[in-house]
């Protein structure tokens, strides 16, 4: 097995960064959450998964792991490391306030 080149990794970790957030938290697939929480009910743990970006990461990165045929452990190593991930950008970005 060989591994994929660091940018890659580096590229992946994005998609998958950036495909959480907007799943679990952008305007856009609010029509998309509201249907789901229709269908489950709000307070389920399908809708906890659907809104919390670092469990998408997490889930998300282990599907581009096995895209990337990184092989069973890799490619959960890759979902981890893509929810890790997901935390520090996370906190280097809430709070940051752009309309100042």
């Amino acid at each position: 097995m060989t591994l994929p080149h660091p940018y890659h990794f580096i590229f992946a970790l994005g998609v998958v960064w950036g495909a959480a957030w907007v799943i679990a938290d952008s305007k856009l697939t609010l029509p998309f959450r509201n249907g789901a929480a229709a269908a489950f009910g709000e307070d389920t743990w399908p809708m906890d998964l659907l809104e919390c970006p670092a469990c998408l990461s997490f889930w998300l990165g282990l599907a581009a792991g096995g895209f990337m045929h990184m092989g069973f452990f890799g490619a959960i190593a890759f979902g981890l490391f893509a929810c890790g991930t997901s935390f520090v950008l996370a906190a280097l970005t809430i709070g940051v306030n752009h309309h100042e």
